[in-house]
């Protein structure tokens, strides 16, 4: 990837999924969709898993206008990518590609109320960054998605 504002964003099969705490953060999802379509966040405890933790965000869903706000960036993510995103809309990141590849694959998991995996490149201050990241639909009504729970892993993930 040469182009300095070019973004890689490409979502890929759940079966691709390969990092253990990842997968151990869908099997919860899944666990605690038991009796609904959707868990709460209650009852998916995202923050429960230690190996996890550190790689966790949680991203509230705002209407009216539609944007997301990261709640909680794990200190391990905010570590890996040189910055801590807690309190900011996705709408206020920047580079504008990087804030469209979010925005989709957000907009995808809060309409489509069911986990993606995903990865994503991008240049940020001349560094290569590339990630994997699995989403998983939080309700609280087990209707419409409130929060978004990503775990997220830094590295080549699964091709």
């Amino acid at each position: 990837m040469s182009d300095q504002d070019a973004i890689e964003a490409v979502t890929l099969p759940l079966a691709a999924l390969d990092v253990p705490y990842m997968a151990a953060a869908l099997a919860r999802w899944r666990d605690a969709c038991a009796r609904q379509s959707m868990p709460s966040e209650r009852q998916a405890d995202p923050l429960g898993l230690p190996d996890a933790a550190g790689y966790t965000g949680l991203i509230d869903v705002l209407r009216d206008p539609l944007d997301f706000r990261f709640r909680h960036f794990g200190a391990d993510m905010a570590r890996a990518i040189g910055a801590d995103y807690t309190g900011q809309r996705v709408s206020e990141l920047r580079p504008n590609r990087y804030v469209g590849a979010l925005m989709a694959a957000y907009v995808a998991v809060a309409n489509g109320r069911a986990p993606e995996l995903h990865r994503l490149s991008y240049r940020k201050a001349g560094r290569l960054i590339r990630y994997t990241r699995v989403l998983m639909p939080l309700s609280d009504d087990g209707a419409k998605v409130d929060t978004i729970w990503a775990v997220t892993h830094y590295g080549e993930g699964p091709d």
